[in-house]
């Protein structure tokens, strides 16, 4: 007989918010601990010609992922923006979101922290988003290796999006970010569905992989006659 399971396991850890910046860049703290951890950033900026691109937690640059745009108000553009880092450090650190413009309508990013992921490859795939006039979203990713977890921003302009298929919602709002709360499964096919509003959402998805890449072990048990 055999049997298969993951060599180490994904596991939220905590939820941070930076609140409403009117600003080129916005500033919070953010909590990673444990070990092999990871931190997670999805940020929503609203003005007509602006990228943010750039993040640092501890003064150290975190990788930049994927964004989504979509229509804002006034002729504006809504951009959601994925990053993540692996902490040379785990503790209470700032994290620094900038653009490189100002901001006259809103900066606002989340952050969560996890443990138990890879720490020289975490980011298994990443997928991202946008409709307009539309009650749910999703995107579908494959994964190439077990007990991978998805980490998602999204952002609705009508109101709170809900939890849905791969998404347990961290925080309620408009513009909020949750996860799979779990292994999405072994390596395949999966979606990541979300409700919102009948209005314009966005959102992007970032994949992450446990610690060994999820390679399963195989036990081989045996049966004894007497």
């Amino acid at each position: 007989l055999f049997a298969r399971r993951a060599q180490g396991a994904i596991a939220y850890n905590s939820f941070q918010n930076s609140g409403l910046s009117i600003a080129s860049s916005v500033t919070f703290s953010a909590s990673t601990t444990g070990s092999d951890a990871l931190l997670a950033v999805t940020a929503v900026s609203n003005d007509a010609a602006d990228s943010c691109r750039s993040a640092t937690y501890n003064s150290a640059a975190m990788t930049y992922v994927d964004e989504q745009s979509q229509p804002g108000g006034g002729g504006r553009t809504e951009r959601l923006v994925g990053f993540y880092i692996v902490p040379g450090a785990t503790g209470t650190f700032n994290v620094v979101v900038t653009c490189t413009g100002a901001i006259s309508n809103g900066l606002t990013a989340n952050a969560i922290s996890y443990t138990g992921v890879h720490q020289t490859t975490p980011l298994n795939n990443a997928k991202r988003y946008g409709a307009s006039a539309t009650t749910s979203i999703a995107v579908s990713a494959t994964t190439s290796v077990d007990g991978v977890w998805a980490v998602t921003g999204a952002r609705s302009d009508a109101g709170s999006v809900t939890n849905g298929t791969n998404y347990f919602e961290r925080q309620d709002g408009s513009i909020e970010m949750g996860d799979s709360n779990g292994s999405i499964g072994v390596t395949g096919q999966y979606q990541v569905q979300l409700g919102s509003p009948s209005g314009n959402t966005m959102m992007v998805s970032m994949f992450f992989a446990p610690p060994g890449g999820g390679t399963p072990e195989t036990t081989v048990y045996t049966t004894r006659y007497t």
